[in-house]
């Protein structure tokens, strides 16, 4: 099916963040790390204590490069995806803005004359049509941002540095790819944890990441994915800030 462009002028004005946002404290997880609920919009949040993790060189055909500590400060990030149901709240707030923020499609939000609703079933799958504009809105709206490549990679590896977020081999089945039959998108809260507790950093949707303020770096790999390099935690590629298509999501940092 065609995407449909969607315009945003005449929304309503935007529901204002928490000037600091409120966390309700949950404990720890199986990994170890401190989890909080995230009360603007229910997402469970991670907290990464302050210290290295060794940055693997990005490599196109193997991991062999010598790897480099890299201190990350002490952040939140989201356990899941952001999902159609959360970013549909978002967008029933009225944002405002001069770019288009997601475009419809048949695996994530559709525009009704009673505002926006994820397509039934989707509910739980990650938000997907959406541009790096709304990416960037949905994470100012529950006060952070999106993560930069460092600490998206402390939080898919761990602070041990695996090469993927299920350990430093290879499994047919520690994520979903096209390789081991996926057609579609599949739930956030579904997945194999990484070191930290995160759910699929690997696979499910390519994440965008910030890139000198923008987030048009993509990490992770998808559903689309074809070859389990490129489900490496170092790996990356690009996408720009108006493209929005259904393997493409993204989850927030918090400092």
């Amino acid at each position: 099916k065609a995407l449909v462009l969607l315009a945003l002028s005449g929304c309503a004005a935007p529901s204002k963040p928490p000037s600091k946002p409120k966390l309700t404290y949950q404990g720890m997880n199986a990994q170890g790390y401190l989890e909080y609920r995230r009360e603007q919009d229910g997402m469970t949040v991670i907290r990464i204590p302050k210290g290295p993790y060794p940055r693997r060189p990005y490599e196109r055909t193997g991991t062999t490069g010598a790897s480099e500590p890299m201190i990350v400060g002490d952040y939140l990030i989201d356990q899941c995806e952001v999902s159609n149901a959360q970013f549909a709240r978002f967008m029933n707030t009225g944002p405002e803005s001069e770019h288009v923020l997601v475009r419809e499609t048949p695996w994530g939000l559709k525009r009704t004359d009673k505002g926006w609703k994820p397509r039934k079933g989707f509910e739980r799958h990650p938000a997907v049509g959406v541009t790096g504009w709304g990416a960037l809105a949905y994470a100012q709206w529950v006060g952070g941002a999106l993560p930069d490549p460092d600490q998206w990679m402390k939080a898919a590896g761990g602070p041990q540095g695996w090469v993927y977020p299920f350990g430093n081999e290879w499994r047919q089945d520690g994520c979903t790819w096209y390789g081991n039959g996926a057609r579609g998108t599949v739930r956030v809260d579904s997945g194999v944890p990484s070191p930290v507790g995160c759910l699929n950093m690997a696979g499910n949707v390519y994440e965008r990441v910030a890139r000198e303020g923008q987030p048009t770096m993509l990490k992770g790999g998808g559903w689309v994915t074809n070859h389990p390099l490129n489900l490496r935690v170092q790996d990356m590629c690009g996408q720009g800030m108006d493209a929005a298509e259904q393997s493409v999501g993204f989850r927030c940092v918090m400092d």
